[in-house]
């Protein structure tokens, strides 16, 4: 009984590390992106307790959206990144994706038909 029960014990534990293997694979973070690695004395302007408290996930688990906004090379990618790898690493699906490259992505499908864009303004 007691090989059987760590037969089955191994058998989960593989089954979930090939899970977050492929969570982290469509997510596209830079593994490399850890909140360890982020210099928050760089940007004064970053609030690390604010950032420290979006890693517990709590936001995902109150569905509230997060914004991270600020001037190029302020660390937002280094962040959203080491944000996602957490939320990876708990179990949330999760992708990455730069805004110029989302625009990029929208701008394609709307070309080839597969995002519906519109335009507003007046009459």
């Amino acid at each position: 009984m007691d090989f059987l029960a760590l037969l089955i014990e191994d058998e989960i534990a593989r089954r979930e590390q090939r899970k977050l293997v492929m969570r982290q694979r469509r997510a596209g973070i830079n593994t490399h992106k850890t909140l360890e690695g982020y210099d928050f004395t760089f940007n004064l302007g970053v609030n690390q307790a604010q950032i420290m408290d979006l890693a517990t996930c709590r936001y995902l688990e109150e569905k509230v959206p997060v914004l991270i906004v600020g001037p190029c090379g302020t660390g937002k990618s280094h962040i959203a990144q080491a944000l996602g790898r957490i939320a990876v690493r708990r179990g949330y699906d999760t992708v990455f994706s730069s805004h110029a490259k989302l625009l990029g992505t929208t701008r394609l499908g709307a070309g080839s038909g597969h995002v519906r864009a519109q335009a507003g303004g007046a009459d």
